[in-house]
């Protein structure tokens, strides 16, 4: 029993926390669910924490229990139908070459801008933004969607940005964090290499530049327009150069012993595998069930995970993958969206409409993983050491996938040219080649070895911003400079000046003196003759 002085001083401690608590409003805008879910993680930390945490998102609001102090704000929109299309046509026989891989790109912008407009036209966030309420920060999801960022500008507070891909240009902008153009990718692909030939230099180089003026193009043709519609015409409001530079801190998933070697400034943190448990749940009866009739040969696991739909995968391919799990021995939990299963399934093959993905991957019965090479599937698996048969369909898992095979911890694969010999063989390998196990488990122990956990990471350095009203100490003075600035070019041409006066200064006394050769002959012989009589008396 609870003595009366133990229980007023948890009242006390309750409602200090409470008092203490900040106001957060955060915004989830990302037409990925993989996204909500990461990104909740944190939020509901935040959450238990005794914080305020009002969500803007885009989902509707998840099943499971949360924190009396979470706020979840369903904003539903009519343009998800757009995205499943999309990636529907992705997973069925579209080309995947980096041509139209570019092509698509502007496509992924107008989405994204659409999907912007509708959100702050939305009811309810409309309902947030007049409702008076002031906020201590603004968490904002970043999906290149700088523009959002005015809901900062409209509570006047410091925000923190959560990517899900490394620091890239509209991300290093905010914070002034500086490119690796001679040593590091922009994305994933480079197999790490200790010094780079020019070739490859030349290649990060010709990256850069692209990424350079696509930005730009892109701030001024799009989020600036954006930006100047829905926040530009409020009398006095921060402009959007302004609002991006009143960032605070910056969490990307990524971490350094993936093997890319990044620069990061103090408010660029890393915090790849946040979303990892690091004791997991125990398994639903019916996934227990299957791990406990398996024999020696073990389980595999087969996801496409969040935003890709396995069930909208062609007859041709379904029938694919039945072919070649009929011929092993191996259990198969395949996750399958939709309740129709489609005739001729094998008895190995268990398919379920929700999976707990990383508590599977704690079993130490699973062999390996058959991945769209997402990048929380990906972290999850090497949390627990598993390799992966990777098949990526498009964006970041192309990178994803070549990343992880120069590691050597999976095989990869191609969707579209897939067939039973090559995915059998590809089985094979990883079943039969333990090295794809021990270059995961060694990558596992670099990846686990932390001071902190990747959560406590991330919810450290928010509350840090928060201590420090935006933390602004932490803040580069290479933000306040353009590109000009920034890159020392009004130096370098500075320096191009003098050295041009210089040397033609000596280019026109070298040209006097061969223009008047004879005179200063005449001059020299006569200096001589005048100073040698002293200098043979000394």
């Amino acid at each position: 029993m609870f003595s009366l002085r133990a229980l007023v001083l948890l009242a006390l401690t309750v409602f200090c926390a409470n008092v203490n608590g900040a106001n957060i409003l955060a915004c989830v805008p990302s037409a990925s669910r993989s996204h909500h879910i990461v990104v909740a993680t944190i939020l509901e930390e935040l959450a238990n924490r005794g914080h305020n945490v009002t969500v803007l998102s885009t989902f509707p609001k998840p099943d499971r229990p949360l924190p009396k102090t979470y706020h979840h704000i369903y904003t539903q929109i009519d343009d998800l139908n757009e995205w499943i299309d999309m990636r529907k046509g992705m997973l069925n026989n579209e080309t995947k070459d980096d041509e139209t891989q570019m092509k698509r790109i502007p496509k992924w912008m107008r989405m994204m801008a659409h999907r912007s407009t509708l959100i702050i036209k939305h009811e309810a966030v409309q309902s947030v933004i007049k409702s008076g309420q002031k906020f201590d920060l603004f968490f904002f999801d970043y999906s290149l969607n700088d523009m959002m960022l005015g809901l900062a500008g409209h509570f006047r507070c410091p925000s923190v940005v959560f990517s899900t891909s490394p620091a890239m240009k509209p991300l290093r902008d905010m914070i002034g964090n500086p490119a690796a153009v001679s040593s590091a990718p922009l994305f994933k692909h480079l197999k790490k290499i200790d010094q780079l030939n020019f070739k490859q230099r030349l290649g990060l180089f010709i990256e850069y530049v692209f990424e350079y003026f696509y930005v730009s193009y892109v701030n001024y043709f799009l989020f600036e327009k954006f930006y100047d519609e829905h926040f530009g015409v409020i009398e006095n409001f921060p402009t959007f150069d302004e609002i991006k530079k009143n960032v605070s801190l910056i969490l990307t998933t990524t971490h350094f012993s993936e093997g890319t070697i990044r620069p990061a400034l103090p408010n660029l943190i890393e915090v790849g595998g946040l979303h990892i448990k690091e004791t997991p749940n125990p398994l639903p009866k019916e996934f227990q069930d299957v791990f406990d009739s398996a024999d020696e040969n073990g389980v595999i696991v087969f996801s496409f995970g969040g935003n890709i739909q396995s069930s909208h995968m062609t007859d041709d391919k379904v029938k694919l993958f039945y072919s070649v799990f009929a011929q092993l021995k191996q259990k198969i939990i395949w996750k399958w969206e939709s309740s129709e299963i489609p005739v001729g399934k094998p008895k190995n093959v268990h398919m379920m409409q929700w999976i707990p993905q990383a508590d599977l991957f704690a079993q130490p019965q699973v062999r390996f993983f058959i991945s769209h090479c997402g990048i929380s599937g990906i972290y999850e698996a090497k949390f627990y050491g598993v390799p992966i048969l990777g098949i990526p369909i498009y964006g970041d898992q192309l990178a994803n996938a070549k990343q992880i095979e120069n590691q050597g911890w999976a095989v990869t694969l191609d969707f579209d040219t897939l067939n039973k010999t090559i995915f059998s063989e590809s089985i094979h390998e990883i079943l039969t080649n333990s090295t794809y196990r021990e270059s995961v488990q060694k990558l596992s122990q670099l990846f686990r070895d932390r001071p902190m956990s990747p959560l406590q990471t991330a919810v450290y350095w928010i509350e840090y911003v928060i201590r420090y009203d935006g933390a602004k100490h932490m803040q580069s003075s290479a933000v306040h400079l353009n590109f000009i600035q920034k890159n020392s070019l009004d130096v370098i041409f500075l320096f191009v000046v003098v050295f041009y006066i210089l040397f033609k200064i000596l280019a026109k006394l070298v040209s006097l003196v061969i223009k008047y050769r004879p005179l200063w002959i005449v001059t020299i012989a006569v200096l001589a003759y005048l100073i040698f009589p002293f200098v043979k008396s000394e």
